[in-house]
């Protein structure tokens, strides 16, 4: 697995890749409908925190270019 493959990957970047806008790749996190990430809350935060599995969005859109 090279280092684009386990580096961080944004919202926005998912986004584009997709041709989905960023606030529907949040709320389908939010919402548990995609497998490629989650979100969820802290303790006292009124924001959410998105985690995005790499490796699972490129199999389902492919790698960038």
């Amino acid at each position: 697995m090279s280092v684009e493959e386990t580096a961080k990957m944004k919202v926005e970047d998912v986004a584009r890749m997709s041709g989905h806008s960023p606030q529907t790749i949040r709320l389908g996190l939010r919402l548990g409908i995609f497998d490629f990430g989650t979100a969820f809350k802290r303790e006292g935060s009124e924001n959410f925190t998105y985690i995005i599995y790499p490796e699972k969005v490129y199999e389902l859109y492919g790698k960038r270019s």
